[in-house]
């Protein structure tokens, strides 16, 4: 089920966010997978009757505690015993994952009534039933400066103006932190995004004021690294106490192998006790790929139906990111409006973005997808991020010469 459409007024909206709330909180319902976002579910839609979680893993069938809750663990087959039922499904991922999810659904015989994604519906159900702003992620970017030149950089970097690679300061970081969380109830995952964060100088202060005023309105605090910095002791220390995990980019590249302290890096992990994500792209020492997204700038004159199919499908969609208190629907959309590419195109801004100093019902409607647009018009530059949408696989991290 999915509440994604192009509601023109906000009765209409809740009309069917009414619906589609209560179609899950009056049923029992099963939870396919165990994903960080799961901490949030539990904690902000209480009143769900959770009956058991499906993993395809079989080794994992069995019990499992969550937030001090303990569930069943059962193979996807379960739900086909419980179909006629009635049991709903939320499933804890996103993106392509979530289609994956979805089209195993639909030969089980089930439809699109009987399932939804985690990331909507946590949304949904509490800006419909306490007007709280409860979202899965939103990604801060601190700094556009970055130790890599990769040629097809996500965020474009190498190709900005040297006049907008710069590390955003601690005070007017202070003000959008403060105006992120006076608006926002809660956060599932809280990022700082980058060019490389490691780099910024006063990544002690940043962290210390986000884990210190509102440590309570998020799940987790993290960022990523691409593992060509060692941080010193400072700043490890902060890291330490404060940053929940960070993720290490996988570079294998032979190009790289002069640049990345990756060995260094976990070693000082490992001393100061930090958690770390690492391989998270690739499978042993297999190079990772990317997709390649294209410019950025080139329109690809796709039909509106092709682009709502590439947005909805997309990996990007569930990052919101936010930069000078403006929230945009992926980092990649929100780094092409730093760097410049759809500044002037007043059209694009005004579907694109939404400020943080909206109502908690608009940025709610902009995260579920269901703002007055269908699709972000930035997805037109855009060829997308994900297995479904996108075929160009490239080399990860492959530098510009």
């Amino acid at each position: 089920m999915e509440i994604c459409n192009n509601y023109l007024n906000e009765d209409s909206f809740l009309k069917i966010a009414h619906k589609y709330v209560d179609v899950f909180k009056n049923s029992e319902v099963a939870l396919w997978g165990k994903g960080k976002q799961i901490n949030v579910l539990l904690k902000y839609c209480k009143d769900l009757n959770i009956k058991y979680i499906i993993d395809k893993n079989a080794a994992l069938s069995g019990k499992t505690k969550i937030c001090n809750k303990e569930f069943d663990v059962f193979s996807p087959q379960k739900l086909l015993q419980d179909k006629d039922k009635g049991i709903k499904i939320i499933v804890m991922l996103a993106g392509s994952d979530y289609e994956d999810i979805s089209e195993e659904l639909f030969k089980m015989g089930f439809n699109n009534n009987d399932f939804c994604c985690a990331y909507d519906y946590v949304v949904a159900y509490n800006i419909i039933n306490n007007n709280k702003l409860v979202v899965p992620n939103l990604e801060l970017i601190v700094t556009t400066v970055c130790t890599l030149k990769c040629k097809n950089c996500i965020a474009k970097i190498p190709y900005f103006d040297k006049s907008k690679i710069f590390h955003r300061p601690f005070e007017k970081l202070k003000t959008e932190i403060d105006n992120i969380f006076n608006k926002f109830d809660y956060i599932g995952r809280f990022q700082l995004a980058t060019g490389e964060v490691l780099l910024h100088p006063e990544l002690p202060k940043i962290i210390e004021y986000v884990a210190l005023n509102y440590k309570d309105k998020y799940d987790h605090f993290t960022f990523v690294t691409n593992g060509t910095i060692v941080p010193n002791d400072e700043k490890l220390s902060y890291i330490s106490k404060y940053i929940d995990f960070i993720q290490i980019s996988p570079y294998f590249n032979e190009e790289l192998k002069g640049l990345l302290k990756v060995d260094k890096l976990i070693e000082k992990f490992k001393k100061y006790q930090i958690s770390y994500l690492y391989g998270h792209y690739a499978t042993g020492r297999e190079l990772p790929k990317w997709n390649d997204i294209g410019d950025m700038v080139t329109n690809q004159n796709r039909s509106n139906e092709e682009n709502i199919r590439i947005y909805q499908k997309c990996l990007m969609n569930v990052c919101k990111c936010i930069s000078d208190n403006l929230i945009y629907p992926c980092t990649a959309a929100c780094y092409s409006a730093l760097k410049g590419d759809n500044c002037q195109d007043t059209n694009i801004n005004n579907r694109d973005f939404v400020s943080v100093n909206s109502t908690k019902m608009d940025i709610a409607r902009y995260y579920l997808k269901s703002s007055n647009c269908d699709f972000p018009l930035i997805c037109d530059r855009c060829l997308g991020i994900g297995p479904t949408i996108n075929k160009i696989l490239v080399p990860a991290a492959e530098q510009i010469k």
